[in-house]
Parts: structure tokens; sequence; C-alpha cells
């Protein structure tokens, strides 16, 4: 945290005063503010994050882990190196910096021509890290450019690392679940900084000596009683000229704080109404009267003469660092799924998913947050174990205990028996599956079947002891028995369109997150045919290969460019007509990939070429073609299989 108090010299300059009354929260701009040209908030830091996981393995349903090993590259611009090479160059050549390995850290980095200099450094970390195996990290700068002042350094931060990670799981669909496993990479720079700027009005012709020294303890009083982690204030004073202001200087307080909350918290107090004024000031004039100096302090801020100063205390918020994914065509994120070795139980989806985020306020001292990017991993369980050894069987004893119905309602030692026997094998396997999932405090899908075939067991119990008094009544149990067996098998038939319902819902997820092997890009199309037109022909040359595929979509240049900014992913770059098709399975992509790549047809603009549609530009599909994938129960359960394109 750094304060610091101006007191200003600007004779006979306008200054663009802040207006009274700036709303909590609000940002005014910082370049039109006159205190901000010695102290401004940092500019955002952009740290484009890629990632390759080599290896995926042991994921523990029971300790809720998993082992990773993978490598990931973090990139920024900094200006500053390229400044200090510039400054450094000699016989007008600019000074080549090399990465002093042994000094820097994730957290600095060190050059060997510059070893008392310290440059930015991301500050990664995974919050979600238990055990390292293996860590290892390194430097890497570029400059494209050495001798062109606007071309700045590109600063590479590489980590190779083996750990073991904590899984957050989702078990209420078990064993029909789709686990969505995440690194979760932060940076330790504040995702945000906040400088409260308090103006005021000291009343004196110059500042006498110790004033700052006075202001110093003043406000290393009052500070902590708000935020207790206040360090040594940096205080800068000047004498403040007014023509109109003679008797006065103006007084600027810069404070910085990790995070706005804290900010207008702090504000809030300082400028809280006292019997004297604000506390600020009736800490400050109080601590003048302590010291003999005949000063008063006001919290305004100096307008054209003191009767149009007005109170002002304002809360500028910038963003310091932004860590997202690298987007660049040259430099994608991969996962490799080959070597799997839970395959026999798991599908891993061989991509990788992004996600920003932030830390909660409430996880700092100081209330600081941080910025977060999740790297999700896709695994979808394999329910074929849990169906043949799981399910079945309990369905079949079930099924069995329909076998009381045939003996005589006399025979109640017989019928309870077998309905015991039975229930004492559904809580056998109800055991085995227990052991295989962690203590959780729901239910899962498997646990509600388990329970629904008790409870049909329990009522077949109770049908047994009734069922003597039922035959007299009635003269038989039939309508007994056909009523529970139908209640039994529409209960049945609930559970298995709850199951189906999950695996679409599932499947659906991997066509929105997962790889783009059944998505192919078809083009360039001509410019000047209709659109009609254009789709219909397109349709019949892919139809006469068989091949008609789930959705067909045709996008202009600048429109796939506008859908992609409106989603914030990499811009289309190319500015000629395409489509998009979207195929039920990878084997038919990769054939109809082969069938058109280098066609001469009238209706493409030169020869034809067909690839698959690049993970960047995945928006593309978040338009009317991913709607008519998820909408279309016939294009849910696409088949995903590893294509040797992906």
């Amino acid at each position: 945290l750094n304060v610091m108090v101006k007191f200003e010299s600007n004779p006979g300059q306008e200054t663009p005063s802040m207006a009274a009354g700036v709303a909590l929260g609000e940002m005014p701009a910082l370049e039109h503010h006159h205190c901000m040209t010695s102290y401004s908030l940092p500019p955002t830091k952009q740290i484009r994050v890629r990632t390759h996981v080599q290896q995926l393995s042991n994921l523990d349903l029971v300790a809720k882990t998993f082992n990773a090993k993978l490598s990931l590259e973090a990139s920024w611009i900094d200006p500053e190196i390229k400044r200090r090479a510039m400054e450094s160059r000699r016989d007008g050549v600019a000074t080549e910096f090399t990465v002093d390995d042994d000094k820097s850290s994730s957290e600095k980095l060190v050059l060997e021509q510059l070893p008392g200099e310290r440059f930015f450094g991301p500050r990664l970390a995974f919050t979600n890290q238990q055990d390292v195996v293996h860590d290892e990290s390194w430097y890497q700068i570029y400059d494209d450019r050495p001798d062109d002042p606007a071309s700045p350094y590109v600063v590479c931060f590489r980590w190779k690392l083996q750990a073991t990670f904590h899984a957050d799981l989702h078990l209420h669909s078990f064993p029909l679940d789709l686990q969505w496993i995440k690194l979760l990479l932060v940076s330790y720079w504040p995702s945000k900084e906040s400088l409260l700027h308090i103006r005021g009005v000291l009343c004196t012709g110059q500042a006498p000596a110790g004033t700052e020294e006075l202001l110093r303890n003043v406000l290393e009083r009052l500070i902590p009683k708000t935020y207790n982690n206040f360090s040594q204030a940096d205080l800068e004073i000047k004498p403040l000229k007014k023509t109109d202001l003679s008797s006065s200087c103006r007084v600027d307080i810069l404070i910085k704080l990790p995070c706005e909350s804290t900010a207008n918290k702090l504000r809030r107090r300082l400028s809280k109404r006292m019997a004297r004024g604000t506390q600020l000031e009736t800490a400050v004039n109080h601590a003048f009267e302590t010291a003999g100096q005949s000063m008063e302090f006001q919290l305004r801020d100096t307008g054209d003469s003191v009767q149009d100063a007005h109170p002002s205390t304002v809360v500028f918020a910038s963003t310091t660092v932004v860590l997202h994914q690298n987007l660049s065509m040259k430099y994608t994120s991969l996962m490799t799924s080959e070597g799997f070795g839970q395959s026999h139980e798991y599908k891993l989806v061989p991509a990788l998913t992004f996600e920003q985020s932030i830390t909660y306020p409430k996880d700092s001292p100081t209330g600081s947050t941080y910025p977060v990017l999740k790297i999700g991993m896709i695994v979808n369980r394999k329910y074929g174990y849990w169906l043949y050894n799981i399910v079945l069987p309990v369905t079949l004893f079930t099924a069995l205990s329909f076998i009381n119905f045939l003996l005589d309602p006399d025979e109640l030692a017989d019928r309870s028996s077998i309905t015991l026997v039975i229930l004492l094998t559904n809580v056998a396997y109800k055991y085995m599956v227990a052991d295989k999932l962690p203590a959780v405090n729901f239910l899962t899908f498997i646990d509600w079947y388990s329970y629904f075939s008790f409870l049909f067991l329990l009522l077949v119990v109770v049908e047994n002891g009734l069922a003597k008094g039922i035959s007299e009544v009635a003269d038989n149990e039939k309508v007994v028995v056909w009523s529970m067996i139908g209640a039994w098998g529409f209960t049945i038939l609930g559970f298995l369109v709850v199951a189906l319902r999950l695996r679409y819902k599932n499947k659906a997820t991997i066509i929105k997150s997962g790889p783009l092997d059944n998505v192919l890009w078809i083009g360039p199309l001509q410019p000047d045919m209709e659109i009609d037109e254009l789709d219909d022909r397109l349709q019949k040359q892919i139809s006469t290969y068989g091949r008609s595929p789930t959705v067909l979509r045709i996008w202009e240049g600048d429109d796939a460019t506008e859908q992609c900014r409106a989603n914030g992913t990499e811009l289309y770059p190319g500015g000629s007509r395409f489509a998009v098709a979207l195929f039920q399975n990878v084997e038919r992509a990769d054939n109809m990939m082969a069938m058109m790549d280098g066609l001469n047809v009238p209706w493409a603009d030169g020869s034809l070429k067909v690839e698959l549609l690049h993970h960047g530009f995945r928006a593309l599909l978040m338009d009317k073609t991913y709607t008519a994938a998820v909408n279309t129960e016939r294009a849910l359960p696409l088949s995903l299989a590893h294509s040797p394109h992906s």
C-alpha cells in the first residue's frame, strides 16, 4: 500500500477538476486527472496461456485426485525491456538481452545484462496442486525487430510439471456422469488495483517543517482501523501558489489499495462526518493543534475560489493482470489422449477448455482478488461395468421376487424367506457401489435405483403379510399383484428415460466443448451467387457422396469476424464466403474431406478447399449451427471417436 500527499505548485494553469459527488465504484478517466502526472495505476498485463497435457492418469473417485503431466507456456508483451534495450544500445544496435536462469523465477525475470533490475514475472501457481513429481521452468524472450522501438519484447515463461491435483467431482448422475476435471491456474498479481484519491486544502502560505511527518502519522493511525496491512507511506510535498487562493495550498492524498471494495470502505470511513468535520479533517486539525501549528485542513477540491470548492474523494479502479487462452492458430493447446491408462473406464475427450475467473475476496486477508484460468479436461464415464455388474443383477433379483405371488397366501414363511434373501443380496450390491465412491451427502443416480429396489421389496414383504386377508376379501390378490408389477415396470421405464436424457446431455456437452473433428470448413465459395442457390448446390454435391451433414451453414467473411468478436475468440482472418458443415461422426467428416478437397466446381471461387474447422473459430458453431445440433435429437448422439487430424 502506497500513500502520496502532494502540495502541488501550479501557478496560472487550469487543471480539470473532477465533478463533485462521483458515485462509488465509478472509474473516472485517469488521463484527464491533474494528479496522474507523477503517479498512475499500471496498465493491464495480458498473459496468454497455452497448455499441452501430455498424460492424464490415476483419476481416483474416492480420494478425488488425478495425476497430470503437462507443459505450459505463458507469454506477454513487455515494452519496458525494449525501452531498456534501446537506452543501452551501442553503435545504433540495441542490446541483446539474455535471461539469468539462476536468479529468475515465476515471481521475477532477471537479465544477465541488468542484474540489479527485476522485470515482470507472472507469479503462476496451480491452486489445486498437491504432490509434485517434477517441476521445471525457464524464460525465453523474443524480439523480431531489435532496432524498432515500437516492436516490444515478447516474454515466454515455460513450465513443465508433473504432479497430483485435487479434482472437484460431480457425482449426482453417477454412473452416467461426465466429469470436467480442471487445472486451476492462478496469477498472484491482484486482478484489480484501486487508487483512493482524497483532495483537500491546507490553509497556509507555505507548508511548515514537519508537515509531511505529521500527515504521515495521522494516516498511519487512521488507515489501519479499516485496512490492517497498511505499510509505510510515500509522501511528496510541494508548495501550491495560486492567485485567488494565495493563503492556501492544495493537498492530494493518493492511497493505493489492493481492491476496490477496500478503497470504498476506507473512503467512507475517512469522509464520515464528525462534530468538527470529517474524520480525516478532525484528525489532521487535532494533530496541528497538538503540534502548535496554526493551520486548518479542509477536505475540498480546489475550484476557482474557496466558495466554489467542494468535498471530493474518488476511487479509481484498474485491471492489472488478465489470464486468457492463447487463441493463435500457430500456438494451440493440446490434450494427448494416447496412452490414457483408464480408457477401460472413461472416454477422454481430446480437447482442452479454458474459463476465466477470479478468486474470492474472502480468501485473501487483504480482500484482494486474483485472476484464475480454469483449464478443463472432459472425461466421460463408460457405464458398461455398472450396467452389467450392478444394475442388471439388481433388476433381475427384484424381478425374482414375483415368484412369491405364485405361492399360496398361507405359505407366509416361504414367501418371506425368498423376499428377505433377495433384499440381503441388494444390500450386498449397495456396499459394493459405496466402496467405489467417496463419502457424499447426497444420493447418486445408482443410489436412487437401489433404494427403489429396496422399497419395492419392502412392499412385497408387506403384501406377503396381508396376502391371506386380501384373498379372503377379494377372492384373490391378482389386482394387487398386477398393480405392483405395473408400478414397478413404469418406474423402471422412468429410470430408463432419465438415463437416456443424461447420456444425450453429456454428448451435447462434448459437441459444445470437445474437439471439432467432425466439423469441416468448406471454401472459398462464389461471392456473387445467391445464398439459397449456393446452399442448394452444396447440399446436392455433398449428398452425391451419401454423406449428408447434420447441419450446413454458409458464412460471409465479415459476418464470421463479427461473430468471433462478439464471443471474444480469435477473429476470422479471411474475407471470403465459406461454409461450416457438422457431420454425425468423424469418419463421415474424414471421408468428405478426402472426396471434396481440391474439386473444381462452378459454385466455388477457384479450387475448393476442405479442412477441419480451427478450434479458435468455435464461435462459428454457436449460432444456428450449434443450436440446431443441440436441439435436434438425431444430432445429439454423435460419435466423437479420435481422429488422426485432431
